[in-house]
């Protein structure tokens, strides 16, 4: 609460109705407002102003943030095209392999469903192909990517307990994606501390998994990242 003592008035400059509006600030923080030459006065408390215009700014960011998550809950269609991967150099082997897998009168324009490639060609492959489609996969390749590296940060942990830096980086990537913070906020949290999180968490995956149960464990990992991409993609 302010020490005023005294009301402190002053006239609107524009008219309303042809007449001039009365701002006074009263004792006791209230807001007085009336016409000139009128005797009826509107009082507000600045207080109980300022709280419901902030509710209502937190309810308006609890919807927008309810928005989006729903946005980011509906699967999306991504696709690519023959001549599109063409234009990224793809590897001879796996070009070959995914065009078998079409056959050989497939159209180079046609699209084709990113789920078919990784129901043909692998996990692997299909990630590749993210760099070639036709539609803008930026935040479900961040949300994949932060979800990948979270299904291993447990090998990462168990070796370094006490270093957070890749489970920040996570969450930043995943802040990013669906906006809870902006550019400026996921470079402070460290984008060099992202990719050597999903580096290293990658790595201690596959090493933990070599010394427990080899091939079989990295083939339970790949199958784990193919339900994580099919949680985003239709």
């Amino acid at each position: 609460m302010t020490d005023l003592k005294k009301p402190v008035r002053r006239r609107t400059i524009g008219l309303h109705r042809k007449r001039r509006i009365v701002v006074s600030l009263e004792p006791g923080d209230l807001l007085a407002l009336r016409q000139e030459r009128c005797r009826q006065i509107e009082y507000m408390s600045i207080a109980s102003d300022l709280r419901l215009r902030c509710q209502g700014t937190r309810a308006g960011r609890t919807h927008r943030e309810t928005q989006t998550e729903r946005e980011i809950m509906k699967k999306i269609l991504l696709t690519t095209t023959l001549a599109k991967l063409r234009e990224h150099s793809p590897c001879e082997y796996g070009y070959r392999k995914l065009c078998k897998s079409l056959g050989a009168k497939w159209p180079a324009d046609k699209p084709i469903n990113l789920l078919r490639i990784l129901k043909s060609s692998g996990v692997d492959d299909m990630t590749w192909c993210l760099r070639a489609t036709k539609q803008n996969c930026g935040r479900v390749v961040r949300l994949m990517a932060a979800d990948f590296a979270e299904s291993v940060l447990k090998y990462f942990t168990k070796e370094h307990p006490t270093d957070n830096r890749p489970a920040l980086a996570i969450k930043a990537a995943r802040d990013f994606a669906i906006g809870k913070i902006d550019a400026a906020a996921r470079a402070a949290a460290g984008a060099a501390a992202w990719d050597a999180a999903w580096d290293a968490a990658r790595d201690a995956a596959r090493d933990a998994a070599g010394a427990a149960a080899g091939a079989a464990a990295w083939d339970a990992e790949r199958k784990k990242q193919a339900a994580i991409i099919r949680k985003y993609l239709r």
